[in-house]
């Protein structure tokens, strides 16, 4: 489970910061309506951007997911671990004192 959910969030965050550098800045917005921008694109003025801020917003969605769930899977691997280093440690008969 923890290494599928681990293959899931680098996916994710590979992806995240492929859309995050395909951004452009709001400077760049205003830049280009100034200059005289091309506004005749395929979906529109700002068609395309809010796409990719929509996708954007639900790979960081899942990432704070899978930040969670493996947080959640290796703190419950970790108690497990002591709890079995406990178990361990008690169930140690003392050795007799010379």
């Amino acid at each position: 489970m923890y290494s599928i959910l681990l293959c899931i969030h680098i996916v994710v965050v590979v992806a995240l910061i492929g859309l995050v550098l395909m951004q452009n800045g709001k400077g760049a917005d205003l830049s280009a309506s100034l200059s005289g921008g091309n506004a005749n694109t395929m979906l529109g003025s700002s068609g395309m951007v809010s796409f990719i801020v929509k996708i954007t917003a639900v790979l960081a969605a899942l990432f704070f997911v899978t930040s969670i769930g493996l947080g959640v899977l290796t703190a419950r691997e970790v108690k497990r671990a002591r709890g079995a280093v406990a178990v361990q440690v008690g169930n140690k008969t003392p050795s007799p004192a010379n």
